[in-house]
């Protein structure tokens, strides 16, 4: 179950006893930092976790321009990309190519926030799955999730709360200027990190069950 920023200041309380002195501003940011450096590694772990594919587009026009989501971030090269849609409305596995600017052949390049279609021209749908942006939190009562939303997709489980709140114990001896405590804290932060990488699970949410089939 997702967590709200408030949940994880309390948890950060009771670990340093007297939080008085940080306020809310730089407690958000801290949780914004931590929030950016956990996405930039899971995202390259796990990306079928955060893929948006709710947007679709419709090609009839050689080339044809295209506005990219307002949230879009970048095309990981596991599970992203632009795939076809059948006649039929179903999603296939057939992934448009990059090309270039003046190609003739079919595929598709980015400029400026926009998407460039070449060689395409008989109103083809494509299915867009990208990584979104990450919204920065604004409000302790927000939730650590994708879009700062209840229904968003969690950054990472509550089990995980450990890791938020050494790393912003981290953040916390940096600006407490507390120099001789910082390399134990930051080795604390690295085994906290190292667990959420090797042990989140991956979509789905199942850990590989040994097939015993052909024992006998």
């Amino acid at each position: 179950m997702a967590f709200t920023l408030t949940e994880v200041q309390t948890s950060f309380l009771n670990l340093k006893k007297d939080i008085s002195d940080v306020s809310q501003q730089i407690f958000i940011e801290w949780n914004n930092f931590t929030a950016r450096f956990i996405y930039r590694k899971l995202r390259a772990t796990d990306p079928e976790r955060f893929i948006d594919q709710s947007n679709t587009f419709s090609v009839s026009a050689m080339p044809q321009t295209s506005a990219l989501p307002l949230d879009f971030r970048d095309i990981n090269p596991e599970g992203c990309g632009f795939f076809e849609i059948d006649k039929d409305g179903k999603d296939t596995q057939r992934r448009l190519p990059p090309t270039g600017f003046g190609r003739m052949d079919q595929g598709y390049y980015i400029s400026k926030g926009n998407v460039v279609f070449t060689g395409i021209e008989d109103g083809t749908q494509f299915r867009l799955r990208y990584i979104p942006e990450l919204v920065d939190f604004t409000a302790l009562g927000e939730y650590w999730t994708l879009d700062g939303l209840v229904t968003g997709v969690e950054i990472i489980p509550d089990e995980y709360r450990k890791y938020i709140v050494d790393a912003i114990n981290v953040l916390y001896v940096q600006w407490d200027e507390d120099f001789t405590v910082e390399a134990i804290i930051d080795q604390r932060f690295v085994r906290a990190l190292n667990e959420v990488i090797q042990e989140v699970r991956k979509e789905p949410d199942a850990h590989q069950i040994p097939d015993f089939s052909s024992s006998f």
